[in-house]
């Protein structure tokens, strides 16, 4: 079968999955099966479905996200989130109210603002009494300013592996997205939290060491990956021997810090990923698709953009529509195999901004039944900020990276 109705009927079919709530895992693995089997004969199919198991680049991204997880977790276990929030509560609410939920955004995980919700109810909605639909956005919203640029992001790590570049050039194209999120939020937020400024207690004070202390794992990261540029992997593997050397972690925290690194789930999308990628490379569909938006006259940004949008509402993560959408499209982020920063940031801006507004993203779901909010409410909050992170994101990604 034509290798772009193939994609056309696969890309259905993962949209029709998940939105009958089948697990992402599954979805994306049945969804790229049936791609492969439409497209290739039953010899090539097995010989791309091995090169995309055992590929070096399989191999390399498995490594990376193993090491982060493994890193992520271990911070978690050993206290050095919990130290680092209740530190900040204590210096000044409102600051808290906000930079919180990005400080547990450095933790990549499934979910995870699940965790600055709880860890935030109290200050939300007895100390602020902001109520519980802005309390969801604010907490949600802010979880998420760092996908672009937090070089421990899974999306960061795919693309640098389709792209055949390292982290830090990836974030280069990437940047001006999380600044345009930052600003987009505060244009919302800021209004609702509005409470007299506080004086730092004598526990604030004491506390501003330990917050100190808390953060230099890291910074440690953003020196390895983005001041000395090494590779992500080696990266990873320095801080994490660092981390265990300081706080020397017992059996028990491995140990759970183990499980969550090997999460199945998330190793299957991995794999899946990978041999979504070598069908795609070697069934031609990315030329065929290119070669189609040129002949309809379709302008090239708009199709960068609309794309991973649409790839995003359906799946709900970003490394998934990196994933996804990146070998398609591969011969305009780099043509002749050099990455064109600006086309990068339009398809990034396309997919991060609809997995912040999917009805599905897991961590929306989890913190607006947390605080029992009114979906309708929320997204009024969600949606405005959306509409300024994007209004303001394209001069700004013109401006930096043209």
């Amino acid at each position: 079968m034509d290798s772009l109705i193939s994609l056309v009927i696969s890309l259905l079919v993962l949209f029709f999955l998940v939105l009958r709530k089948v697990d992402i895992a599954y979805s994306l693995t049945i969804s790229t099966f049936l791609f492969g089997v439409l497209v290739f004969s039953i010899r090539d199919l097995i010989s791309n479905t091995y090169n995309g198991i055992l590929s070096f680049s399989t191999l390399k991204l498995l490594s990376a996200f193993i090491l982060a997880f493994y890193f992520a977790a271990l911070l978690r276990n050993v206290g050095v989130m919990d130290k680092i929030v209740k530190g900040i509560s204590s210096i000044n609410k409102k600051f808290a109210a906000i930079f919180l939920p990005s400080v547990v955004g450095l933790i990549p995980m499934p979910g995870g603002a699940l965790v600055s919700a709880v860890m935030l109810r109290d200050l939300y909605l007895n100390d602020l009494k902001i109520g519980e639909e802005k309390a969801t956005f604010i907490n949600f919203w802010f979880r998420h300013i760092w996908i672009t640029v937090w070089p421990l992001y899974q999306s960061l790590i795919v693309a640098s592996i389709l792209l055949n570049v390292k982290v830090w050039q990836v974030i280069s194209c990437t940047y001006p997205i999380s600044l345009a999120t930052i600003l987009g939020g505060l244009l919302v937020v800021l209004p609702i939290v509005r409470n007299p400024d506080e004086k730092m207690s004598q526990e604030g004070v004491k506390n501003l060491k330990a917050i100190i202390e808390g953060f230099w794992p890291f910074l440690i990261v953003i020196i390895l990956v983005l001041g000395l540029r090494l590779d992500i992997v080696y990266s990873l593997i320095i801080i994490v021997l660092l981390t265990s050397l300081v706080y020397r972690p017992d059996k028990s925290k491995i140990k759970d810090s183990l499980k969550f690194a090997f999460n199945p789930k998330i190793l299957l999308i991995i794999v899946m990923v990978m041999i979504y990628k070598e069908y795609v490379m070697n069934s031609g569909v990315n030329a065929k698709l290119y070669n189609l938006t040129i002949s309809l006259g379709l302008p090239i940004y708009l199709i960068l953009f609309l794309v991973p949008f649409i790839i995003g509402l359906a799946t709900s993560g970003e490394f998934v529509v990196v994933a996804m959408t990146f070998p398609v499209l591969i011969n305009i982020l780099a043509p002749g195999g050099s990455v064109d920063p600006f086309p990068v940031f339009i398809a990034y801006l396309g997919g991060v901004l609809s997995v912040l507004i999917t009805p599905i993203h897991l961590c929306l779901a989890l913190t607006l039944k947390y605080f029992n909010a009114k979906t309708s409410t929320t997204y009024k909050y969600i949606l405005l900020s959306m509409l300024f992170s994007l209004i303001l994101g394209l001069p700004l990604g013109f401006v930096l990276l043209k």
